[in-house]
């Protein structure tokens, strides 16, 4: 029997007394996590633990006493369980050790994973009778039925239980269970020890000369943070460029990828349908189906950039997005990280009427905002220069509008240091709207 866990999940077990899940958690569950996937972090909790660190004492689970302090063992396991899944800690699993036959408890942890995105997944350890009697003292403290009445309550509550994902362990041989993490090999790809001596260039939109010069300068990596391709001026450059440069030397040069790369190849894949506007917005679309070897490297980008880019200190996304999805691989996070649309000047008559909706779209950006969490750096946006508003930072200057394009470093101690390139002699196509959107975002969502 093989476990499929997905990462970011908040797993709780649904058992009569003497299943042996605690035994399976702790000495199966936990040790295979441990052990193969290192990288994930692990919170266990375990209602007897609780109650016993609240009583401060080590009693058996059967005794009496136990119960009198059930009410506040699970507010607290519902506690920790919301803590450990907030931004910035984001435990890559939760992992809830009690009978869990109550359907409201359910209920509680099933509202807990969607408010921060996570996945719940349900360990049910559904026996023949006999089998929960096994290994079990069952002379202690009316240990018998207090089982019986467990497998009651667990017969007529299985039939419904609240978990995105349900895995039926049907005895107590834990041995020929095996567990594995989806997207575990993607995830160690997206998580990196720090940003140091890294210059994160901003939307490059096929600014080939920019992108030179950005690039001659004194760093041992550089990461992208998307939208490579489209607007510009030199695409058939600037493709072969990267690609050298991102296939050939994967260690030195990364990048996550953008709206634009993700539309254009599920265009060229026949995944989507051509859109309005799709001539203009995504112009190299025309170019890779008339150059078949430019379309294959532009493939082979797209395959090995990723969703995100983290360290402990630093988060970089192409697109703004609310903290519950940032670090995440599920559908729902990855498009959030790569998209986010916001009001457009085009679509209002009126300037403040304009601003007052930027101001609704990007007030998650001032909410979620803290300096005591990890810098959280983007592009998309399409301002003037590199804004920033406490950890938030935006680094897509609109250099394919004939702005710059800029790029920052980091050191240790979050100092950020500004580059820019700005070549004159280029004229790249020009947007008037750059200017009208920098400054609606400038005036209402950062400081500098």
């Amino acid at each position: 029997m093989t476990i499929n866990l997905d990462l970011h999940s908040i797993i709780f077990t649904f058992a009569p007394s003497g299943s042996g899940k605690s035994f399976f958690c702790k000495n199966h569950l936990i040790k295979t996590l441990n052990c193969q996937y290192p990288l994930a972090k692990v919170l266990y909790l375990s209602s007897d633990d609780i109650r016993n660190s609240i009583l401060k004492a080590n009693h058996h689970k059967y005794d009496g006493i136990m119960s009198t302090v059930s009410g506040e063992t699970f507010k607290k396991i519902l506690s920790d369980a919301a803590i450990a899944s907030t931004y910035p800690n984001n435990f890559e699993f939760i992992i809830i050790d009690t009978t869990g036959l109550d359907i409201n408890f359910m209920k509680s942890i099933d509202g807990i994973a969607k408010q921060n995105n996570y996945k719940t997944h349900c360990l049910a350890f559904d026996y023949a009778v006999e089998e929960y009697y096994k290994f079990n003292d069952l002379e202690y403290n009316n240990c018998k039925s207090i089982i019986d009445s467990h497998i009651n309550k667990f017969n007529k509550y299985k039939s419904n239980i609240y978990a995105d994902n349900v895995n039926v362990i049907k005895n107590k041989d834990f041995s020929c269970i095996d567990i594995q993490v989806n997207k575990y090999d993607e995830y160690k790809k997206c998580n990196i020890e720090s940003f140091d001596d890294t210059l994160i260039i901003g939307d490059i939109h096929f600014c080939y000369d920019e992108l030179k010069e950005m690039l001659s300068k004194k760093y041992s990596k550089f990461i992208f943070v998307g939208d490579l391709i489209d607007k510009g001026y030199a695409g058939k450059e600037t493709i072969e460029f990267l690609h050298d440069k991102l296939i050939n030397e994967p260690d030195k040069y990364k990048s996550v990828i953008g709206n634009h790369e993700s539309y254009v190849y599920k265009r060229l894949t026949g995944e989507i349908r051509a859109s309005a506007g799709e001539d203009i917005n995504f112009n190299s679309i025309q170019l890779f189906q008339e150059d078949e070897s430019l379309k294959q490297k532009f493939m082979d980008i797209v395959n090995i950039q990723l969703p995100f880019i983290k360290s402990n200190s630093v988060i970089v996304t192409h697109a703004p997005c609310e903290n519950k999805y940032l670090g995440k691989l599920d559908n729902k996070s990855t498009k959030a990280q790569r998209n986010f649309r916001f009001a457009r000047y085009a679509d209002f008559n009126d300037y403040e009427l304009w601003t007052n909706r930027l101001a609704k779209d990007f007030s998650f950006l001032v909410t979620e905002s803290n300096n005591s969490y990890p810098l959280h750096i983007f592009g998309h946006c399409g301002v003037q220069t590199y804004l920033r508003h406490l950890n938030k930072i935006c680094v897509d200057s609109g250099c394919v509008n004939g702005s710059q394009l800029v790029g920052i470093s980091i050191n240790n101690s979050n100092h950020i240091e500004f580059q820019s390139v700005l070549v004159e002699s280029v004229k790249s196509t020009t947007n008037v709207k750059i200017t009208q959107y920098s400054k609606g975002l400038e005036t209402i969502f950062y400081k500098i």
